[in-house]
């Protein structure tokens, strides 16, 4: 048709260089390159002849690379700008930004500056004060539902509160109160020292040097963090326990197999034993406390049972977690099972005055096995532990 018409077909050098362009197209990833290398076509031919070269290309990319030759020039790239939009009332987010604002919700911080960043993307030339803000966000944001409730203003969602407030990112006030520098202190001379020890390790210690001085140093934080304490806490219980266990006043507990007959405790085989903790006590009211004692021994739990009431007696039984070191040593180095402690408080509410005496039962295992003395008579009370 051209021929007939008298018109010239696209030269050689177009054809090569639509076919260039052509092949970039189809190996460009995103639509804005694909967009620039299309703009760069249309400027040498139009869309029918385009459309031999790249296959299934629509008349509508056609057009907007074509405008966007003659609005930006071919193959220019255009940075894209972004666009916010607001879908809360501005009058809802200026009344909750006046009020996460306040003086009672932030405070000035004496030193530290912030730069405010435009919703365009610039940082502006703006530097305020850094600030501090005195509540958690979801106590800000149902401090502010109730206050808004009580002056009839109508807000948004509490969810779209937190987003404003992850926005509006400012430090969160800690209390200095009991704040234990000390326990921050050794934490980072335990780290001091384990790099010392790896620097060591390096200069010609060894490998295995290395391993077993960082193992002893990481068993120390733990003993110093946790079982110090309660080793501390519990000394003056496990001398109590040496000193009384002369006259029977401590329960052991026997490592065996648990007996069927425990449960019901009316065994007549069963030997008795001596001991203050038990002999005011009637054999049901025993195995409610004996109960107890397994239950939590299995559940592997440490807590307080409930003031139970026998009697003029109120007891209170706590069940002890074992040490960590020695738990670390079971589990690393197949050493003795760990062992629970568990402490028995009596409160004799009928002596004048009331006497409180301590009693260990120890240690507590599961299944275990416990030898008491049946007494006659006896005030019998049921009790939930």
């Amino acid at each position: 048709m051209n021929e007939g018409l008298g018109l010239d077909e696209l030269s050689e050098t177009s054809k090569n260089y639509l076919q260039v362009l052509a092949e970039a197209y189809d190996k460009a990833q995103g639509w804005d390159t694909r967009r620039q290398i299309l703009s760069m076509m249309c400027g040498v031919s139009n869309y029918s002849d385009i459309s031999r070269f790249i296959s299934g290309l629509s008349r509508y990319r056609f057009t907007i690379a074509n405008l966007h030759r003659l609005q930006h020039g071919s193959g220019a790239s255009v940075t894209p700008q972004p666009s916010s939009r607001i879908r809360v009332d501005p009058k809802q987010l200026d009344h909750f930004l006046s009020y996460i604002t306040s003086p009672h919700l932030v405070q000035d911080l004496p030193f530290g500056q912030t730069t405010l960043k435009l919703s365009s993307g610039q940082l502006a030339m703006v530097e305020v004060l850094s600030v501090i803000r005195t509540m958690i966000p979801q106590r800000i944001v149902r401090q502010y539902t109730q206050y808004y409730n009580e002056t009839g203003f109508k807000t948004f969602s509490g969810r779209t509160m937190l987003r404003v407030l992850n926005e509006c990112k400012v430090t969160t006030r800690k209390s200095l109160q009991g704040l234990d520098y000390f326990a921050a202190e050794g934490a980072r001379a335990f780290d001091e020292l384990e790099g010392l020890v790896l620097q060591l390790g390096e200069l010609g210690l060894g490998k295995e040097w290395q391993v077993r001085y960082v193992k002893s140093l990481k068993e120390a934080k733990f003993y110093l963090k946790g079982d110090f304490r309660n080793v501390q806490q519990h000394r003056g219980a496990v001398l109590w326990n040496k000193i009384t266990s002369r006259n029977a006043d401590i329960v052991h507990a026997t490592r065996k197999s648990i007996d069927p007959r425990l449960n019901g405790m009316t065994s007549s085989n069963a030997q008795p034993k001596s001991s203050s903790l038990f002999e005011d006590l009637t054999v049901s009211e025993i195995t409610v406390v004996m109960d107890y004692l397994l239950k939590q021994a299995a559940m592997n739990l440490t807590g307080y049972s409930k003031a139970t009431f026998y009697s003029n007696y109120i007891y209170f039984i706590q069940l002890l977690s074992p040490f960590k070191v020695d738990v670390l040593e079971y589990l690393d180095n197949n050493g003795a099972k760990p062992e629970r402690r568990a402490v028995a408080v009596v409160f004799h509410r009928a002596a004048d005055p009331p006497v409180v005496k301590e009693y260990i039962v120890y240690p507590v295992s599961t299944p275990t096995e416990y030898k008491v003395r049946k007494v006659q008579g006896g005030q019998k009370k049921n009790s939930s532990i």
